[in-house]
C-alpha cells in the first residue's frame, strides 16, 4: 500500500495540478509498470492510510437527483501536503505555494476547499486552451 501511495503522489505530482479524477489517474497507474487499477473504494482507503498527504473527493456532476440529491458523483484523488507541491502546473505550484505558507493556519476543510479551486482553475483553463485552439482552427 505504501508503495502504491507514493505512485499516486508522483503521478498527482508530474501530471497535473496536484489533483486528478480517478479515470485519469487509473489510466497514469495502467502506464507503469508493473500496471495497477485502484476502484473508488481502494482510492479511499489509499487516502484513509497515506497519513494525511492524499484525499480522496467524491464531486457532484450535477443535482438532479431526487429533491436536489446529486445524481452522479466523480471521484477525485488530491495532494494535502503541501511538500508534496504538483512540479509540472505554474498554476498549481503557486497556490501550493501558498497553501504551504499558510499551513498551519489552515484546517482540513480549508485544504479542500482549495483543492477544489485548483480543480475549477484546472477546467476553465482547459476550457479556455480548448477554445483557443477552435478560435485559431477557424482562422
Amino acid at each position: 500500500m505504501v508503495r502504491t501511495t507514493e505512485r499516486v503522489i508522483d503521478i498527482l505530482r508530474r501530471t497535473g495540478p496536484g489533483v486528478l479524477p480517478t479515470r485519469q489517474l487509473n489510466r497514469e497507474l495502467r502506464r507503469q509498470r508493473p500496471p495497477i487499477e485502484l476502484g473508488r473504494e481502494t482510492f479511499r482507503l489509499l487516502a484513509a492510510r497515506s497519513g494525511g498527504r492524499l484525499l480522496f473527493l467524491e464531486v457532484p456532476l450535477d443535482t438532479s437527483g431526487a429533491e436536489g440529491e446529486p445524481h452522479a458523483l466523480e471521484g477525485w484523488v488530491m495532494l494535502m501536503d503541501p511538500r508534496d507541491a504538483p512540479d509540472h502546473s505554474p498554476l498549481a505550484q503557486s497556490l501550493w505555494a501558498t497553501l504551504a505558507a499558510l499551513a498551519c493556519d489552515l484546517d482540513p476543510g480549508s485544504r479542500v476547499n482549495v483543492c477544489r479551486w485548483v480543480i475549477k482553475a484546472e477546467n476553465a483553463r482547459k476550457l479556455l486552451k480548448g477554445k483557443m485552439y477552435t478560435k485559431h482552427d477557424n482562422m
